[in-house]
């Protein structure tokens, strides 16, 4: 999936909900094609294959055909285990491929909390784990990056309106 910087959280929402459908609906996907393709590779060609492969992905000349289907190149990972009824999982980054960051979400689950009146109260609360690869940039970076998620994940609403301003990386 492919979001722009200005989209809002109902922007998201449509493109997450429109790939869905598209890979619900289709027979096959163009990840699987593409995996079936390499498994048509004899054993001791394929691992040559996989060899080139893994060598132009280091150098950043895999072409844009594969990176497009691979599910190991982009922005982040998102992983629900709410699904499965278990708490998040701590993943594994891949040495191939550009994913530098994994979030798993858990299932919700009730959490005693004291409040500033100093009464308790439970709470629905859902875990969530981050995994990131600092080979793309400092702990500082991170860090700020965090603070902002954060900001976002606790006032959802700023998320209706595009940003103030963007600015891009040079």
């Amino acid at each position: 999936m492919h979001f722009k910087p200005e989209y809002t959280i109902y922007d998201v929402y449509k493109v997450v909900n429109k790939t869905l459908t598209e890979v619900y609906e289709a027979e096959e996907n163009s990840v699987d094609k593409t995996a079936m393709l390499l498994n048509y590779i004899p054993g001791l060609i394929k691992k040559g294959a996989i060899f080139l492969l893994k060598t132009l992905d280091y150098f950043g000349l895999l072409p844009r055909a594969l990176t497009e289907v691979s599910p190991f190149h982009g922005s982040l990972f998102i992983t629900n285990m709410a699904s499965l009824n278990i708490p998040p999982i701590f993943h594994h980054l891949y040495n191939f491929g550009n994913v530098p960051l994994f979030i798993a979400f858990g299932a919700k689950r009730g959490d005693l909390f004291l409040d500033e009146d100093g009464s308790v109260r439970k709470r629905r609360v859902i875990d969530m784990i981050l995994n990131m690869d600092e080979r793309i940039c400092d702990g500082y970076y991170y860090a700020s990056a965090m603070k902002l998620l954060k900001k976002y994940l606790t006032n959802p609403e700023l998320l209706r309106e595009p940003p103030k301003e963007i600015i891009e990386d040079k």
